[in-house]
């Protein structure tokens, strides 16, 4: 469903994240879920955790933004 490009988009943005959290990427936690986080990218949306003590980023999920907040 989700374009090549924008694919390539997304793992960047993440992978430029987890590698320093200062990055300039459109990250912010959501409300109401402790250690859940969404990144940006255009119509996408990434929603992920962080584990900073075991220095782990999951990926829950990647979808479209009009589906994102169910």
């Amino acid at each position: 469903r989700m374009p090549s490009g924008d694919a390539r988009a997304v793992m960047a943005k993440l992978e430029a994240y987890a590698a320093d959290r200062d990055a300039p990427v459109d990250v912010k936690p959501l409300k109401g879920e402790k250690g859940v986080f969404r990144l940006r990218q255009g119509d996408w949306r990434a929603l992920f955790e962080v584990d900073v003590k075991a220095r782990k980023m999951v990926v829950v999920e990647i979808v479209n933004r009009r589906d994102a907040y169910k």
